[in-house]
Order: C-alpha cells, then structure tokens, then sequence
C-alpha cells in the first residue's frame, strides 16, 4: 500500500537531477516508499557522491525500501558504484540469471510478452514462424531483458501479417549487431582438427539445409554472393 517509484539515472536531466537533490517533494524525502533505482553507472562520480550522501543525510534508507537495478558484464564484475551501494548501505544481491543462459525459454517468454504487446497496441499477432523462433534463440542477446523487450516492441509494431517473418527476424537483429557488434549468434562447438575448406561445407550444408535448399537465402544467411555460394558447391 506503498507508492513503488522507479528512477532511471541515465533519463535524468538538470532539472530532474535538481528536483531529486533538492526539493521537498523529492522521492528521497518521502517515507515509506519503495524506490528503484536504475543505470546509476551513468553518473558521474560527482553526481553519484551527491546522492550517496543526500541518501545517509537524510536516512533515506532507513525509512523506504530501496531496489538498486544492475547489470554485470560477462565476467561477473559490477560498476563500482554499485559496489560501494552494496558495502555501505549492506545491500542484499539477488542475482538474476542472463537471458543468454537459457535461450530455450525464448518462444515461451515471447508468446507471453507478445500477448502484452497486442493488448497494449490493439494488434492481433500470433507469433513467430518457426525459423524465426530459430533466429531469435540463435541470438546471444547481450542487450539482455531489455533489448529482447524493445526487439519485440519493434517486431509487433513492424509486422504486417499474423506470425512475425523470419525475413522481419533477420533484419532487425542485424540492426541491433550494429548496436552490439560484438555479439555473435550462439553457434556449436566444430571439431579444432578441421580444415578451413571443411568448416566452409558444414556452414554452406547447414544454410541450405535451414533455408529448405534455397540458395538465395541460403547465401544472405552466410553473408556471400549466390555467384560465391555457387563455386563453393561446385567445389
């Protein structure tokens, strides 16, 4: 029966940053409340000591409930903001797992918030095609629950027919790999003892084999030419 108010500290412009330090309104100055805070990497050192010590100053934490919302990299390692939070206010870490490390539950998560979406959008989509369910599980998706929310957003807004194309799939995760260039698609282990010439004829037979033989396709899955995609079956 308490207000939950949620602050993005990367959404935090002056008159924002000055509402939150010093108003009498400010959340920070209210009384049991749940506040979450979100991206508090994004502040600057100054900023984040500011409201580190507005936060003790005013025994914020000792009259709401705080929610700290971060994101750790690959390597399990947080900001150091988040790790001087954690120390000082003696945080409880509720460790979260990445999307990437259970990919398999991608059709389920999708049907749910795609639900969601077409209440929300007055749109009737069903779904995902098949090889676009394959896409989207193929996907490492280092943007985590968030990117995975906004492709969706995009995907059910975009669509024009019942079930989101592969074709739809495609082009909008090659959008995002110019925002993630790093990320790759999750691929299986090959064997290290083979040759460059063997490795290429497992890629072109699994192209083929998931474009149902169209070599068209096949070729602007594996990035080439079909002139390319030719020689390479001829070989």
């Amino acid at each position: 029966n308490a207000p939950l108010i949620k602050i993005d500290c990367a959404m935090l412009m002056h008159p924002g940053w000055k509402y939150l330090m010093a108003s009498d309104r400010s959340p920070l100055m209210g009384d049991g409340c749940t506040l979450m805070m979100s991206h508090v990497e994004a502040l600057t050192d100054e900023q984040f000591s500011e409201l580190f010590s507005t936060i003790m100053a005013l025994h914020t934490q000792e009259r709401n409930r705080f929610f700290f919302v971060a994101s750790s990299s690959s390597s399990g390692t947080m900001h150091p903001h988040y790790a001087r939070l954690v120390d000082m206010l003696n945080c409880l870490m509720l460790q979260m797992p990445p999307l990437r490390s259970h990919l398999q539950d991608i059709p389920r998560l999708s049907g749910l918030y795609i639900s969601t979406l077409n209440m929300r959008n007055a749109r009737a989509v069903i779904g995902f095609e098949p090889e676009a369910n394959l896409c989207m599980t193929e996907y490492s998706w280092p943007g985590n629950y968030d990117q995975f929310c906004r492709v969706l957003d995009e995907l059910v807004l975009h669509t024009t027919t019942p079930y989101i194309s592969v074709e739809t799939v495609r082009d909008q995760l090659k959008r995002e790999r110019t925002f993630y260039p790093g990320a790759v698609p999750q691929t299986h282990a090959l064997p290290v003892d083979l040759t460059l010439e063997e490795i290429e004829r497992i890629a072109v037979q699994q192209a083929l084999q998931a474009e149902n033989g169209n070599q068209k396709r096949a070729a602007e899955r594996l990035g080439i030419s079909r002139t390319t995609l030719w020689r390479m079956l001829q070989k």
